[in-house]
């Protein structure tokens, strides 16, 4: 049993299929995340998923084009994950859900 197509077409479809699927999954993911953030539910954790997702959007893909956002570089990327950092030392504060539950995660 092969798990890797042989043939370069369909190389190249199971490229596109597993690129669609992923990035599809990480809009998801992104959306999800940002609104338990907003929330302050599960702060730590999902400002951790947010800041291991920004330094693989940053150092994979922006890097090459520089720092500027309008040139397709790292600036935007930088920002959310120097964010989601804060959150991922700091926590969600006195104002969020996990500080009503008086558990924090």
């Amino acid at each position: 049993m092969r798990l890797w197509p042989q043939q370069p077409r369909a190389r190249w479809l199971h490229y596109c299929l597993c690129f669609a699927i992923h990035s599809r999954a990480m809009r998801w993911a992104s959306a999800i995340w940002a609104g338990v953030i907003t929330l302050g539910l599960f702060t730590r954790l999902a400002a951790l998923f947010v800041f291991i997702e920004m330094c693989v959007l940053v150092f994979s893909f922006h890097m090459p084009n520089g720092f500027f956002n309008f040139k397709g570089g790292y600036e935007f990327s930088l920002l959310w994950g120097i964010a989601a950092l804060f959150f991922l030392i700091r926590g969600g504060g006195r104002f969020s859900l996990d500080a009503k539950m008086s558990k924090e995660f």
